[in-house]
């Protein structure tokens, strides 16, 4: 069982996660309402598309060509 002192913690903690989440959401919303659907969605993918490109160049060593290169 819990201590009052750490019930009282935990609940506290929760909330101060929960305010942080929550604001985080706020401000999200607010950016996508000024930049828009488009633009925003643009702005927040593009570091995903550049790693996903990345990962399929064909200069860039994959695992199983590292392990043919070793037989």
């Amino acid at each position: 069982m819990l201590s009052k002192s750490a019930a009282i913690v935990l609940r506290h903690g929760g909330a101060a996660v929960s305010n942080a989440l929550l604001e985080h959401y706020r401000q999200s919303l607010l950016e996508l309402r000024e930049l828009g659907f488009v633009r925003y969605g643009v702005q927040q993918l593009t570091p995903y598309t550049h790693a996903a490109i990345g990962a399929f160049h064909p200069a860039r060593d994959t695992l199983t060509g590292k392990l043919l290169d070793r037989l």
